[in-house]
């Protein structure tokens, strides 16, 4: 199973950031109801981790969690062609993510290897191919910093994410609490 962990967005966050999406020259537009800043891309899951999984998340601690959003992201190479607002590296961010990815390896879930770079992404590649980074570098430039009000999160949940030819679709598994420390 293809799954992650992620923070949810509330609302009002949302609403926010489909405001700065409309504005984007292109790309294929992140559904509202798929907004979220990913903590941990499990790629492929065994089966009998699931429950293991489930306890790690039913476990976490270090809650609420307040959003920042400081601008545009800037991503690996390998993700150019996205659109993705930037989250502020916070302590306590940083903190669960790493808590979380040490945790979920732990039990034997494999993972990616790359630094945790906290954004939203509002947009992706098109289909046709994306456009250059100097397009994107202009855009950004021109826009000068996305304003998204701070937002409070106090949940993590667990989605499973299934592509397909119209795109991925994310289904909620589960949501833990972030509970205080």
């Amino acid at each position: 199973m293809r799954s992650f962990t992620a923070l949810p967005l509330p609302d009002e966050t949302k609403a926010d950031l489909l405001r700065v999406q409309n504005a984007l020259p292109a790309g294929r537009p992140v559904p509202k109801e798929n907004l979220h800043l990913t903590l941990c891309f499990i790629p492929e899951l065994p089966e009998h981790l699931s429950d293991e999984v489930d306890f790690v998340l039913q476990s976490v601690r270090g809650g609420p969690i307040a959003l920042r959003f400081s601008g545009w992201a800037q991503l690996s190479a390998s993700e150019l062609g996205l659109f993705a607002v930037a989250v502020d590296r916070a302590p306590e961010l940083l903190e669960l993510q790493g808590r979380l990815e040490r945790r979920l390896r732990a039990i034997g879930v494999a993972m990616p290897n790359r630094r945790f770079v906290p954004h939203v992404t509002l947009a992706r590649p098109d289909r046709g191919g994306s456009p250059s980074a100097e397009k994107l570098a202009r855009f950004f430039e021109g826009q000068g910093h996305p304003w998204i009000a701070p937002a409070d999160v106090s949940t993590v949940g667990w989605y499973q994410s299934t592509l397909g030819p119209g795109g991925a679709r994310y289904d909620l598994l589960a949501e833990y609490a972030l509970r205080p420390r």
